[in-house]
């Protein structure tokens, strides 16, 4: 279809149109010899007119003029208007034909669907809908072509999943679905490493993120589907690459699909999340897992931040080390859920190692050293653990618990080098007691100290199962299987 004309004498520009003429509303009339019509004379703006709306439709639909091509201005058409049918079923790059539903069957393999560039599109219509009609475990990922990119990242196409996409007719795709699955037919992984980017193209894929919580925010949009029942497998796993990770910014753990969700590191001595003038995490949901690395401060500021917050919900850390920081190394303001597996320690924090109020605690080797005050101070928790470790802790005793309901059931604690007070302080109805009546049930002191090295006071209760070792040069308050400190008990087997 000619919309430019090429000849000698066709102009560079349209030329002027003259003022609306005497029959605004007339018609085209043909000449007629015979009875002597001459018929309407056919003036170039007639044609310039004609030629201004076909290029204006056609840049509408990003289609280029063609001369000698009839099929442009149905193409136009079709892409602003319509929108076809196309099936797919084996890896390609889609056309700005392909537009309109776009059936996927990905039965015999993994299927990658790159979008046709995003400027050969106008923006808004058509749209792309992808609709995945296998339920297999292939995996079917949508991805961006070379310098676009889709709002929301990559996007994995599941099963009952329609998923439908517009151009911005420069260079993003825009989902226009409420938050998208990710069924897990089998789990994903996300991956951060120290040379990730902000938004990388592929994040599903050989993409990474530079941070955490970049990674975190891209998986909100996500509606997470539990592949397993929630019993082993993640749904998905951000993996953290060995690496010291700078952040002036609170990681907020809110997602409310973060219990299908595992953080995993490369190992605590390899990595560092580093959080500078900052708090570390914060908790407002369930979260499934994070293991095997270091939560760091850098005792920095006037504020006194914390490492963990757990405000509700429930935080399950494995062999994970949170140090550094200049308030409490853990902190549970109100009722929530802590489990701690392998070996987590906290550490060189400038308040307590962990202060909690409300909170159930479930603890494999839970160490709590060097904090510049209590080890452990927990009012009305339940707590129980297999190997509580403190030492080194500064002014206040290594583990202090108070309050009614407050119970800890501990099979071996050990307590050292806490001064000047007590090195455990059960008060105010709290009770301590060991899990297992075996020889392992033992706590004991470094010997040396003028202070009581263990205290029960205000009706409080401490049974010691097996054996209570405190110390050469230390006591108990009140004596073992005496009643004092206000009705307060320690007995010892």
């Amino acid at each position: 279809m000619l919309t430019t004309p090429d000849h000698d004498d066709a102009l560079t520009s349209v030329p002027t149109f003259s003022p609306v003429g005497p029959k605004p509303s007339g018609f085209y009339a043909d000449c007629d010899p015979a009875t002597g019509e001459e018929g309407t004379t056919l003036r170039a703006e007639d044609f310039n007119e004609l030629i201004l709306n076909l290029r204006a439709l056609l840049a509408a639909a990003a289609v280029a003029g063609t001369k000698g091509d009839p099929t442009i201005l149905r193409t136009a058409l079709h892409r602003l208007y319509a929108g076809g049918s196309h099936q797919v079923v084996a890896t390609q790059t889609l056309t700005p034909d392909a537009a309109g539903l776009v059936l996927v069957d990905a039965t015999t393999a993994d299927v990658t669907l790159t979008l046709p560039s995003a400027a050969s599109l106008p923006a808004g219509s058509p749209m792309f809908w992808f609709t995945r009609t296998d339920d297999s475990t292939h995996v079917v990922r949508i991805v961006p072509a070379a310098g676009d990119a889709i709002r929301r990242g990559i996007h994995l196409l599941e099963y009952d999943d329609p998923f439908p996409l517009r151009s911005d007719g420069i260079a993003t795709w825009y989902p226009m679905s409420p938050r998208p699955l990710i069924s897990t037919v089998r789990p994903r992984t996300i991956r951060v490493t120290p040379t990730g980017t902000a938004e990388p193209a592929d994040p599903f894929g050989a993409g990474a993120f530079d941070s955490l919580s970049r990674a975190l925010d891209f998986l909100a949009a996500f509606h997470l589907i539990d592949p397993v029942g929630g019993v082993i497998t993640p749904a998905v796993t951000i993996s953290i690459a060995a690496g010291t990770y700078v952040a002036t910014d609170t990681t907020s753990l809110s997602h409310t699909d973060l219990g299908l969700v595992e953080i995993a590191g490369a190992g605590k001595a390899s990595t560092t999340l580093q959080y500078n003038g900052v708090s570390g995490f914060l908790v407002w949901t369930r979260v499934r897992l994070v293991r095997d690395l270091t939560i760091a401060g850098n005792n920095a500021g006037a504020t006194a931040v914390q490492g963990v917050i757990v405000y509700a919900g429930e935080l399950v850390l494995q062999d994970v080390t949170v140090t550094g920081f200049k308030g409490t190394g853990i902190e549970v303001p109100a009722a929530a859920a802590l489990t701690f597996l392998g070996t987590v320690t906290v550490s060189n924090n400038g308040g307590a190692g962990i202060q909690a109020v409300a909170a159930r605690i479930t603890a494999a080797t839970l160490v709590a050293s060097m904090n510049a005050q209590q080890g452990l101070f927990l009012t009305s928790c339940d707590i129980e653990a297999t190997t509580i470790q403190t030492n080194g802790n500064g002014t206040a005793s290594g583990v202090h618990l108070r309050g009614g309901g407050c119970f800890l059931r501990v099979g071996t604690l050990t307590v050292q080098n806490a001064t000047p007070t007590a090195a455990v302080v059960v008060a105010d109805g709290a009770i301590m007691r060991p899990i297992s009546l075996t020889a392992t049930n033992t706590w004991s002191a470094v010997t040396g100290g003028t202070y009581n090295v263990i205290t029960a006071q205000n009706a409080a209760f401490i049974l010691g199962s097996t054996s209570l070792v405190a110390g050469n040069r230390a006591t108990t308050s009140p004596a073992v299987n005496t009643v004092g400190n206000v009705q307060a008990f320690i007995q010892a087997a």
